[in-house]
Parts: C-alpha cells; sequence; structure tokens
C-alpha cells in the first residue's frame, strides 16, 4: 500500500487530489494532508518516521515560501521519497528539475494526469524494489541492512565472512556467496570460487580477471574462464 504526503496552502486542491488519487488506488493508500513546511516535516520525520513513498507538494506555498524549497529539506531528510510538484502556473515547471521530480501536475487536477503520476510513482516504486537485497550485517549483531545492487562492484568471500564493496560503503555479513548470489540477477557472475562481479561494473576483461570502473582487479578462476568469457563478451572490452 502506498504512503502518500500532500501539501498545499490551498485545502480545496489538496482534499480534490486526495479524493482523486483514492479513487484511483480503490482507497487502497494512506494519505496525510499538510498545508504548511512545519506539520510536513513533523510528519514525516516523527510521525511516519521516514516511512513515505512519495510527496505531492505544491510550488507555492505562500507567504513566501516555495515547494521547491521545502521539497529540498524534506529529501535530506528522507533521501528515497518520491517528489511530484504541482502548480497552478505551467511556468512553474521550469524550475522544479534540480531535484528531479518524478512529475509534475498542472492545476486544475486532470484524472487522467493524476493516475499518471500514480502510475509513473509505482513503476519507480518496483523498479527500486527489485534492485534491493537485504543482508544480514556482520557488524551489528545481524542487523539487516538493505542494498542497492547497482551500486555494488564486487563480493569477496575471506575466511567465515563475504564483503560486499559498493561504490560508497563496505558491508560484511556471515551469508555465504551462494546465499547471497541466490537473491542476485544474472548480471551477477560467479567468476571465482571467492567472487562475484557485477558485469555492469566491469571496464576490461583480461586473461587473469577482471578491471572494474573503480580500478579494483577481480580475479577469474581457471575453471570459469570459459563460462565467463562467453557470458561478458557482448558488453565488456576483450583486451
Amino acid at each position: 500500500m502506498l504512503h502518500i504526503v500532500l501539501c498545499d496552502k490551498n485545502t480545496e486542491d489538496m482534499s480534490q487530489l486526495e479524493y482523486t488519487i483514492k479513487e484511483i488506488l480503490n482507497g487502497k493508500v494512506i494519505i496525510s494532508k499538510h498545508n504548511n513546511p512545519f506539520s510536513l516535516m513533523t510528519y514525516v520525520i516523527d510521525d511516519a518516521k521516514g516511512n513515505v513513498d512519495a510527496l505531492y507538494i505544491n510550488v507555492d506555498m505562500g507567504k513566501n515560501q516555495n515547494g521547491i524549497e521545502i521539497a529540498k529539506h524534506v529529501l535530506e531528510e528522507v533521501p528515497n521519497i518520491k517528489v511530484i510538484f504541482t502548480s497552478s502556473l505551467l511556468k512553474d515547471a521550469v524550475d522544479i528539475f534540480t531535484i528531479d521530480p518524478v512529475y509534475f501536475l498542472v492545476k486544475p487536477y486532470s484524472s487522467d494526469y493524476v493516475r499518471d503520476s500514480i502510475y509513473k510513482l509505482m513503476n519507480i516504486i518496483q523498479e527500486e524494489q527489485a534492485d534491493l537485497i537485504t543482508i544480514k550485517s556482520a557488524e551489528n549483531k545481524g542487523r539487516l541492512v538493505t542494498i542497492k545492487t547497482r551500486d555494488i562492484y564486487y563480493i569477496e568471500s575471506e575466511l567465515r565472512v563475504a564483503h560486499i564493496y559498493t561504490i560508497d560503503n563496505l558491508y560484511t555479513t556471515y551469508m555465504t556467496l551462494d546465499e547471497i548470489q541466490n537473491k542476485l540477477k544474472n548480471n551477477f557472475l560467479r567468476c571465482h570460487r571467492s567472487f562475484i562481479v557485477n558485469s555492469d561494473k566491469i571496464k576490461k576483461f583480461i586473461k587473469q580477471g577482471f578491471i572494474l570502473f573503480n580500478d579494483k582487479f577481480v580475479p577469474i578462476s581457471r575453471s570459469k574462464s570459459k563460462e565467463i568469457n562467453n557470458n561478458v563478451r557482448n558488453y565488456i572490452q576483450m583486451s
């Protein structure tokens, strides 16, 4: 079930949008309405604990308050929230793309465009969920950690733990490589008994292994070389 927050100084417009969204989703949605940034931030951070899928916010919030700047503050606290801007003025669309919104709705609301924004929102969420894996962290007493698979460069098994190297972080887990690989898509290759590599991160394929875009080297075992060669030939540069 989607969890959506609406923010608009015009409560009538906000109620109309709420009604339309509920009608599109057959009532299977949680909606919270706010007419000022303080109420919005309090709800998103303190009440919902950041568990909000989307924010529909009007660009003009009155009293020199700008919906774009408010949305930026929300994103600083909840980076994964999806933002849809609304406005009575088409010219406001020029300024909204500094934060890569999902959609821009012009008032008065058309149910077709609201429906389009909902479908686009749901598609993005589904794609992101398909790109996530959850592991048990070795550093935090088995706490569950969610990782975007697109951020993973490679995974290395060492003694009783596996190290997952991503763009920004290193995660360690007691899960085996087999257990991790079962959670991953086909673009992850088991190139060695101790390594799994993300084929989307491969810059060059050499005889002994891979050079990744972060300039790290991942080896290929002799027993895997022919299989790996066939799997990656189509989209990495041979050397």
